[in-house]
């Protein structure tokens, strides 16, 4: 990647009221740096349920739901995949887990656009929630792509 963006906030929460905001807007910052390479999460290199919603509508996207077999009870991970009806060209990826000690929840969202013929990731939203001293710590991290350097194996 020859240029990212990223944005950083945390927001303390009591009970449902908003205290207060910490915004990291420096590139500086560790916990604000780009990573080297962007691989997003696939569901379909785990062992996961997929399923289909029994509401589709035939809308231009398909939406499959995917969640960790029954019989895992350690990690739970659910989402779903946003698939162009079109072209079958994966649009956004979501995951929901609770699978890291002391994380009420944490979710992702991977974006992806269709240039020429190419499938590139351009937006990564990270989001956390997790138990604080007086209630929870929401955390939401942004990275959005704009330049790209492609390597081919």
């Amino acid at each position: 990647m020859k240029k990212t963006d990223t944005a950083l906030y945390t927001g303390y929460f009591t009970g449902d009221r908003l205290d207060s905001i910490t915004i990291i807007d420096s590139a500086s910052s560790g916990e604000n740096t780009p990573p080297d390479s962007y691989a997003p999460f696939l569901p379909w290199d785990e062992t996961l349920d997929f399923y289909f919603y029994p509401n589709d509508t035939g809308a231009g996207r398909l939406a499959i739901g995917y969640e960790s077999p029954a019989s895992e009870t350690t990690i739970v991970l659910s989402g779903f995949i946003n698939i162009n009806r079109d072209d079958y060209v994966t649009q956004g990826i979501f995951r929901h887990s609770r699978d890291e000690e002391g994380m009420k929840r944490l979710s992702d969202v991977y974006l992806f656009e269709r240039v020429d013929k190419i499938i590139r990731p351009t937006r990564f939203e990270k989001y956390r929630v997790k138990m604080a001293f007086l209630g929870h710590q929401y955390t939401r991290h942004i990275y959005e792509f704009f330049d790209y350097n492609i390597e081919m194996p």
